[in-house]
């Protein structure tokens, strides 16, 4: 079926109007609001390629529906914007919105966004910190389609990092991050966009006071990315991930030469 551009931006006016009125609930709300043009499709195919087990399945969602239209006319992306605002600002002073037992709202909105434009992966680390990542169905599988389709721009760490530390499955992270930058210069913008990350959910501990613990899970979370790439040996990638650690905790900006020099 094909879908006008009139249609989708109605539709997409509508859904906004009704956050606004107030009515908005976690369960059994968000999927009676869409037409019955949205809801009565053959499915949504999954293009994904990460989890093969997984591709050329079809996934029944009249939100995915309207993201994978609507994302073909640039005049509608900030509708759909706009209404994924409305759907965290939702979740941040409620329970996770959800259009149905495996859907929650806002996964197709934003997995269409980022593909189109990179723009929107910081909207996307807004978003991903409101999801019930403990129950999530398809949250991977868009995050793989956003990996994918977006070729892993630095701007992507902070959603990665977030999923390496949440919800079920949190080592999909590693398959995720393994080899994502390729030189130095790409190294260094990636720790700045990890900072990002650490910044909004970290602590830092002195180096006299460090947690163990955490230095591990520092350096599980560099290894995908930089220990490759820099020929470190599993000794040498802890040493980063504490370098790290010292510097954020003393508020420096840790640099790829400096963590290099540390770990080497």
């Amino acid at each position: 079926m094909e879908y006008t551009k009139d249609f989708l931006k109605e539709t997409l006016e509508n859904l906004i109007a009704e956050f606004d009125s107030g009515d908005a609930e976690s369960f059994d709300w968000f999927c009676t609001l869409f037409p019955d043009e949205l809801c009565e499709q053959e499915g949504y195919l999954i293009q994904d390629t990460l989890f093969e087990e997984y591709s050329d399945t079809e996934r029944y969602s009249a939100e995915n529906v309207l993201a994978v239209e609507a994302i073909k006319f640039p005049e509608l992306h900030s509708l759909m914007a706009e209404l994924l605002e409305k759907i965290i600002e939702f979740n941040e002073e409620n329970e996770t919105m959800w259009e149905s037992d495996e859907e929650q709202a806002g996964n197709s909105l934003i997995r269409e966004l980022c593909k189109a434009d990179a723009k929107y992966l910081p909207l996307y680390f807004r978003f991903i910190k409101t999801n019930d990542l403990d129950h999530e169905v398809y949250q991977s599988l868009d995050m793989a389609e956003v990996c994918n389709g977006t070729g892993c721009p630095p701007e992507i760490m902070p959603v990665l990092l977030y999923r390496s530390e949440h919800g079920q499955e949190a080592e999909v992270y590693a398959d995720f991050a393994d080899g994502i930058c390729k030189t130095k210069e790409e190294a260094q913008k990636y720790l700045d966009q990890a900072g990002v990350y650490f910044d909004d959910q970290w602590s830092f501990d002195t180096a006299e006071s460090v947690d163990e613990e955490d230095c591990e899970t520092l350096r599980d979370m560099f290894e995908p990315v930089f220990k490759e790439l820099f020929e470190l040996d599993d000794e040498q990638i802890a040493k980063f991930a504490m370098k790290y650690n010292n510097a954020m905790a003393e508020g420096e900006k840790p640099t790829i030469e400096k963590l290099l020099a540390a770990a080497k």
